[in-house]
C-alpha cells in the first residue's frame, strides 16, 4: 500500500497504465508457466505432509514440470511480442517483468502452503517488501524512473524465492523424477489449468482488454480503483488461504463432517467481515482513492465505487471454488463455472469498456462475480447444505446498518479525507460487533472462545 501510494504519485495514471498493461500481460504468460500447478500441488503435498518420502517425489515431480512449462511460456511469450503491434511499445516493461516467470516457479509457495509454514511466508513477505519500500523512496524519484521501479521488483521477488529454494530443505528433499512420474499429474493439471486459465482470463483481461481498446490513463484509473478492492480483498481472502490445505488434508482422512464445519466456518467469517468492509469501502471510496494514489486519479472514484462490491463477492466465489470444489476433485464442474464467467467477462468488457473506459471494467468486474456466484450455487446445492453454510447472514446485514450511518455521517461531516475514515472505524466497529454479540452470533462467539483458549494456552 506504502509503495504503491508513493509511486503513484511519481509516475502518475499513464505510468501506472503502463506498468499495469505490461504485469497484466505477464500474467497471463505466468499461468502458462504454473499450468494449474499450483493448486495441484496445494492439494496434492498435504495430502502427503506426514510422509516426507512421498512428499519428496511429489515436490520434485512438480517441480521438474513447472520448469518444462516455463520454457513453453517463454517460447509463446517471444511468439506473442513479435505477433503485437500493441505489445512492441511495451517492450522495455514486458521484458523485465517477464524475468519473473521464472522467478514465481521457483518461488514454490505452494509447498510451504501445503505444509501450512506461513510464519516464513509472512516474515519473507515482510522483510521483502521493507528491502523493497526502502530501495524505491530511495531510488525512484522521476516519471522516467518506471523502468527502475519495475527493476527494483524483479530483484525482490528474486531475492525471496532464492530464499524459499534453500528453505525448502526442512521439509523435502530432491528426487530426479521418472518420466512415468511426470505423466502421472499431467491430466489432474491440464483440469486445474483450464481452471486456472479462465480465472486469468478472469481476472487480468479487464486491464489487458482497456490497453487494447482504451489508453494508458484509463488502464492507470482502473488499477487504483482495483488495488483498493484487491487490498480489502486480501485481507479478507486470509482465511481462504489457509482453508485449502486443511480441507484436503481433511478430505484424504475422510472426515466429510469436519470439512462441512470448515467450511461453514469460513464463509461465515467472510460475511461476517467481508459485508462492512464492503460498505465502508463504497462509502469512502473518494477518501481511499486520494489518499492511496493521490488527485491525479480522482477519476477513478467511480470504479473503486463499484468494485467495493467485489470486495464481498471474490472471497465467497474463491473459497466455494478453489477451496472447496479442489480439493474434493471435481475439477470438471470449475472448469464449466470458470469457463463461463470468463465468456461473460470478455463479452460485457467488449460492449462497456469503448463507452466507458474504466467504469465499464469495473462494472463488467463486479456483474462476472455474481454470475460467478450464481454458477457456483448451481453446482455446490448438490454437495452442500447452503442454508446451513450461509445461515444467519441476515444478522451482518442487520447489524452493518449502523456502520453505513456513521460512515456517511463521517464522510459528510468530516472535511479531512484520513481522519473522517478513523472516526467512521473507530465508532462503528466496536458497535457493530456489540450488536453481532447481542444477537449471539455463532461465528463472533466462536472466534471469542479461540481468543480465550490461546490465552490459557499462554498462561499454561
Amino acid at each position: 500500500i506504502i509503495t504503491y501510494s508513493y509511486v503513484s504519485r511519481i509516475l502518475e495514471a499513464d505510468g501506472i497504465g503502463r506498468i499495469s498493461f505490461a504485469k497484466s500481460i505477464i500474467g497471463i504468460f505466468a499461468m502458462i508457466s504454473m499450468l494449474g500447478i499450483r493448486y495441484y500441488g496445494i492439494r496434492e503435498c498435504a495430502k502427503r505432509r506426514d510422509d516426507r518420502r512421498e512428499l519428496s517425489r511429489i515436490f520434485s515431480e512438480l517441480l521438474v514440470l513447472n520448469l518444462i512449462f516455463t520454457f513453453f511460456a517463454y517460447v509463446f511469450l517471444a511468439v506473442f511480442l513479435c505477433l503485437s503491434a500493441k505489445a512492441d511499445g511495451y517492450r522495455t516493461e514486458i521484458g523485465l517483468y517477464g524475468i519473473t516467470i521464472l522467478l514465481s516457479v521457483l518461488s514454490i509457495e505452494w509447498m510451504f502452503v501445503a505444509v501450512e509454514d506461513y510464519r516464513y511466508l509472512a516474515v519473507r513477505s515482510i522483510v521483502i517488501q521493507f528491502a523493497s519500500l526502502l530501495a524505491v523512496f530511495l531510488l525512484v524519484h522521476r516519471k522516467e524512473d518506471l523502468s527502475l521501479y519495475i527493476l527494483i521488483q524483479v530483484i525482490s521477488a528474486g531475492l525471496a524465492n532464492l530464499s524459499g529454494l534453500m528453505y525448502v530443505k526442512k521439509y523435502t528433499g530432491f528426487q530426479m523424477p521418472r518420466l512415468s512420474g511426470l505423466c502421472v499429474h499431467m491430466r489432474p493439471i491440464l483440469s486445474l489449468f483450464l481452471v486456472t486459465m479462465f480465472i486469468q482470463i478472469f481476472t487480468e483481461m479487464d486491464t489487458v482488454m482497456l490497453g487494447y481498446l482504451s489508453d494508458d490513463t484509463e488502464v492507470g484509473l482502473y488499477s487504483s480503483a482495483y488495488k483498493i478492492s484487491a487490498v480489502l480483498c486480501s485481507f479478507i481472502s486470509a482465511v481462504t488461504t489457509v482453508i485449502l490445505p486443511r480441507m484436503a488434508y481433511v478430505l484424504q482422512n475422510e472426515d466429510e463432517t469436519k470439512a462441512h464445519d470448515l467450511l461453514k466456518k469460513a464463509v461465515q467469517f467472510i460475511l461476517m467481515v467481508g459485508i462492512p468492509i464492503s460498505a465502508g469501502s463504497c462509502i469512502f471510496s473518494r477518501n481511499f482513492v486520494l489518499i492511496l494514489s493521490g488527485k491525479g486519479f480522482i477519476n477513478a472514484v467511480p470504479s473503486a465505487m463499484i468494485l467495493s462490491f467485489r470486495t464481498l463477492l471474490s472471497p465467497v466465489n474463491g473459497m466455494l471454488l478453489m477451496h472447496y470444489l479442489i480439493p474434493r476433485n471435481k475439477e470438471r464442474e470449475a472448469i464449466i463455472i470458470t469457463m463461463v464467467t470468463a465468456l461473460f467477462n470478455i463479452i460485457v468488457n467488449m460492449a462497456l469498456i469503448p463507452l466507458l473506459g474504466a467504469r465499464g471494467a469495473a462494472i463488467s468486474t463486479v456483474c462476472s462475480e455474481i454470475t460467478e456466484m450464481i454458477c457456483l450455487f448451481v453446482f455446490v446445492r448438490k454437495y452442500l447444505d447452503m442454508k446451513n453454510i450461509f445461515g444467519k447472514g441476515y444478522q451482518y446485514l442487520l447489524c452493518v446498518i449502523p456502520v453505513v450511518i456513521v460512515s456517511l455521517g463521517a464522510a459528510g461531516l468530516i472535511d479531512s479525507i484520513f481522519l473522517s475514515v478513523v472516526v467512521a472505524v473507530t465508532v462503528s466497529v466496536p458497535v457493530y460487533f456489540i450488536l453481532l454479540y447481542r444477537m449471539r452470533n455463532a461465528c463472533l462467539l466462536d472466534g471469542l472462545n479461540m481468543i480465550r483458549e490461546l490465552r490459557k494456552k499462554k498462561r499454561a
